[in-house]
């Protein structure tokens, strides 16, 4: 039961939050999205979409964002679908990432730190296998670390 009251609790607060956005951009004070609730809050749908992050870059960048699963705003950070990507990289390509938004791709180790050191941040692990089963793991806290660090996982705290 508390479980269920968390999670309505959750999508009332990620509705607030979209609608929210929803009324910045009407009211002309247009900024540049940081996330995926608000950039895709006029829509709610999922697709590449535009954020810009200071602690990256004051030029906004592509990212994808899924609206399907748990209530949506979740930005992914990778995707594997298909073979046809090699994933076998050395460490400046998991820095700066690689691939395609809309197929296999990784989002890079540098934004992934901007991402989690902007503010906190949750993680959703989906695995689908090809026979049609899935799994998936959420954790309520996720911080990765700078390049300095060897961008470790910093923080990961699982929902019971």
């Amino acid at each position: 039961m508390r479980k269920r009251e968390d999670d309505i609790l959750r999508e009332i607060s990620l509705v607030q939050t979209k609608l929210q956005s929803i009324e910045k951009h009407k009211g002309g004070g247009h900024s540049e999205p940081s996330n995926c609730v608000e950039a895709a809050a006029r829509s709610f749908k999922s697709g590449i979409y535009k954020i810009k992050l200071n602690k990256f870059s004051a030029t906004p960048f592509d990212v994808f964002c899924n609206e399907e699963t748990d209530y949506g705003g979740w930005l992914v950070i990778q995707r594997r679908v298909s073979d046809s990507v090699d994933f076998y990289r050395d460490w400046r390509a998991y820095k700066e990432g690689f691939g395609e938004l809309a197929g296999n791709y990784w989002i890079g180790l540098e934004k992934l730190h901007a991402l989690t050191s902007s503010c906190q941040q949750e993680l959703y692990i989906e695995l689908q296998r090809f026979n049609g089963g899935s799994y998936y793991a959420r954790y309520t806290e996720f911080l990765v670390g700078s390049e300095s660090e060897g961008y470790p996982i910093q923080e990961l705290l699982a929902i019971a």
